[in-house]
């Protein structure tokens, strides 16, 4: 597969199965596909109404993948997401039940609702698409991603992600309402029943991992470039507006 043919892939996908819904944010579906590709993970904040779940839908059913969402709520233990031994009485032997985590697309809805306990489930997840569970190490796949929204911080009921989760994310966004003229489209397609979208009725993308991973590496980057991102990062580092910014 040459870039070429991954570019035109995507706009396809993209006009498809993400343009009639997404309403223009062509920016959320690159950072999506830039992600996937490049094994990170996303986090979307915004309020409630803004499409973060149908989002992680389409991107699911586009690759084709196993999905599950996960509610966060105050009340949320870590094993109702990683998953947990019970009692076979047939087989008169313990056995492990997997959680949601155990899927290759995560919906990690209003993570930040959770109590940082359950927050950390994720972290072994997210960095090592692994988790260990009473001294066994259980692979999570080399498709395993996470695509976790959060309201934003002022709403009552949230709790602050740690820097350390925070890093483990490649992009973060933040969506806004619709404006007006998005918001009357967006009636209009509930009426003529174009939404929520007949998911059944994507396009599938048909995608060979390791040869994207094998374009990706071979891409090369200039020092100036590596310079230029270093001194980005350091500014954000120490610029003590930047952290008040993200509060």
């Amino acid at each position: 597969m040459s870039d070429q043919n991954l570019k035109d892939i995507c706009e396809e996908i993209y006009q498809v199965n993400f343009e009639p819904y997404l309403l223009g944010r062509k920016d959320l579906y690159l950072g999506l596909m830039s992600a996937y590709f490049s094994r990170g993970h996303v986090l979307i904040e915004g309020p409630p109404g803004t499409a973060k779940t149908l989002i992680a839908k389409l991107l699911a059913r586009t690759f084709s993948k196993s999905f599950k969402r996960v509610q966060f709520t105050e009340d949320l233990l870590p094993k109702q997401v990683i998953g947990s031994h019970y009692w076979h009485s047939g087989k008169n032997e313990y056995k492990f039940m997997a959680g949601p985590l155990f899927s290759e697309i995560i919906l990690a809805d209003e993570i930040n609702r959770a109590p940082p306990r359950t927050q950390s489930a994720f972290l072994e997840a997210m960095e090592e698409r692994q988790l260990s569970i009473e001294g066994n190490t259980l692979d999570l796949g080399e498709n395993f991603f996470v695509v976790a929204t959060q309201n934003p911080s002022d709403y009552a009921g949230t709790h602050p992600l740690p820097d350390v989760q925070l890093d483990r994310f490649i992009f973060s966004f933040r969506l806004a309402h619709a404006n007006m003229d998005e918001e009357v489209l967006i009636v209009q397609k509930h009426l003529d029943h174009l939404l929520p979208p007949q998911l059944n009725g994507l396009k599938t993308m048909e995608i060979d991992m390791p040869d994207i991973q094998a374009l990706i590496q071979a891409v090369t980057v200039d020092e100036a470039r590596i310079v230029q991102a270093a001194r980005i990062v350091r500014a954000t580092r120490e610029n003590p507006s930047f952290e008040r910014e993200l509060v």
